[in-house]
This record gives C-alpha cells, structure tokens and sequence, in this order.
C-alpha cells in the first residue's frame, strides 16, 4: 500500500518535493494560489485544487453512485447517503462515518456546538450582500447565508459586514465557475485593498490591477492558459476558471462546510483523518482522505492540514 501525502508544503512519502511532480499516474503542481492534484490514466478520472481553506473535488459523470466518503455517493440526490434505517443523520454524526482512527489515536465525536448556531438577525443582511455579488446567479444561497451570518456573528466585532468578504469571495467564484453573471461588488472600503505578493515590490494595488502565478511564472490581469476541462483567464489575482464538460464537483471551504456532488451542503467539526472519497474506478482503486487538525483554541477550529491518496499498488 503507498501513501502519496499532499499537504500546503508538498509532502510524497514524507519528503518535500519539487512541483510540478509526476509519478505512477499521480500529478501535483502550483495553480495560481492553489495546488494541484490529478489522478489519471487514459483521461481524467480525478482532479483537486486546494489552499488554505479551500478545496474542490472534480470527477467524471461516470462516477455517478460508485463514491462514498465525505464528498456523498454521487447519486444524483441530495440526502440519500444521510439516511440510515430510515432515519435522517445530523451532519456531525454523517461526518463521523468517515473517520479513520489510527494505532496511535481514536477519532473523538464531534458535535456542532450550539453557539455555532447563526443569529437570525443577520440573515437579510446576508441576503442583500450575495444578491450584490449576483443578483441572478443559479447557485443556492442557503449554505452561503448561514456562512456570512456565521461570519458576522463570530467577527472581532459581531455585525461587521467586512468580515464576511471570504464567503461573498467564494459565492463570486461559484457563480463565475457556473457562467453566471457576477456584479462589481467590490468597493474602496469593502473587501477591497490588497497586498501584492507576487511582485517584488510587495506593495498595496486595487484588486482589479493584482497578478496571478502558475508553476512560479507571473501572469497578468487578462492573460488567458488553457487546461483540460477548463479555460481560466486571471482577475483580481485569481484564475477565474471557466469549467468544461467535466462534471461532478464536491468542495470543503473554510475547516467545516462541505458540499458534496450532488450539491448537498452540511457542515461538521472534527479532528481526524476522513474519507473524501472512496471508488473502484479510482486508478489504482484508490482512496482521497483529508487530514484536519485543530487550529485553534476551541474544538469548532479546525482546518484542512494535508490529503492523502492511497492506491494498491
């Protein structure tokens, strides 16, 4: 059995690595601000782009009810893998099931504290602010509201909207990945001044005049490159993705919130290795687990710290 450990740092069997890297089917290079993962033989069977508190699943339609893991069975269904003996599973006690202990540690349950419930009160103030972002965009606002209520409610100081910019960020970037029409939401004193990391200057520029990297070379705002299954062009400092016929996309964003491929969005706090995915179709019958840890001082602050593909060979 070989483990291929792929963290922030690139680890494979425990030693760094120089990206891209290419190995038994196994591909991992830098991709703007993210990694890059692919797991192919003929074409592609599966893909994974990752940061800090981001990261995307993408497989092929013909995946389609052979899955299981975080990430759902695919099935076209939104709570059929929350069901057991008839009964609906809590999310924390779904997330559970996925757990994998260790000879040197039991996976404790977790579950959703009750402070982790969002206030009511900040819920239109969230609806406007999405419907800033994207007043006609088809992607569900349900789990993007209860993120900025969440992110409000736990703000140095509760109620402030700026607090909010990582989830109306990722809704943009959702809407943009699904060819939706994505407003100019951004303003002077609203998620807005960056520091530019990429030049050598290091200064402070409008989002709009930020550049982008791929396998370390600097690209500027409108440069377009050309990838299977997408075409991203960069903007804001970010490659802006345009997806093609490549469907089945699971995410887990910011240590808790998952959404699986059939769309279903929960949420689970834990310290553990998890199953994100698990198919007889995976090269090698393969496995995808993520490694989350604490990242702070409560129990509900986690974050993704490294995934793992495990193949047979």
């Amino acid at each position: 059995m070989i483990n291929n450990i792929l963290s922030a740092a690139s680890l494979i069997m425990g030693s760094i690595i120089r990206l891209p890297y290419t190995r038994n089917g196994i591909q991992i290079a830098p991709f703007g601000h993210n990694a890059h993962l692919s797991a192919k033989q003929q074409e592609m069977e599966l893909e994974v782009s990752w940061n800090d508190d981001y990261l995307m699943v993408s497989i092929e339609e013909k995946y389609m009810g052979r899955t299981c893991g975080l990430c759902g069975n695919y099935d076209g269904q939104e709570l059929n893998e929350f069901l057991s003996e008839g009964q609906l599973l809590e999310p924390y006690k779904y997330a559970a099931l996925q757990k994998m202990d260790d000879p040197t540690e039991i996976c404790p349950l977790e579950q959703m504290a009750v402070s982790n419930v969002p206030h009511k009160k900040y819920a239109r103030i969230c609806a406007n602010l999405l419907n800033n972002v994207s007043s006609s965009c088809n992607v569900s606002r349900k789990g993007f509201v209860i993120r900025c209520q969440l992110d409000m409610q736990h703000c140095r100081n509760p109620g402030q909207i700026n607090c909010t910019c990582a989830t109306l960020s990722e809704y943009s970037r959702q809407c943009a990945m699904s060819h939706q029409k994505v407003s100019d939401w951004r303003s002077s004193d609203f998620c807005c001044t960056v520091l530019d990391d990429i030049s050598r200057n290091r200064t402070c520029v409008p989002i709009e005049q930020c550049p982008c990297t791929l396998n370390g070379e600097k690209y500027y705002p409108g440069d377009v490159m050309k990838a299977p299954c997408r075409t991203c062009k960069c903007e804001t400092g970010q490659w802006s993705c345009r997806e093609l016929p490549c469907p089945g996309t699971c995410s887990l964003e910011g240590g808790s919130f998952v959404t699986t491929f059939d769309s279903r969005p929960y949420r689970f706090h834990g310290v553990c290795t998890y199953i994100l995915m698990k198919s007889p179709m995976l090269p090698n019958n393969g496995t995808l687990m993520a490694i989350y840890k604490k990242s702070g001082y409560s129990s509900s602050e986690t974050s993704l710290n490294a995934i793992i593909y495990v193949s047979s060979q």
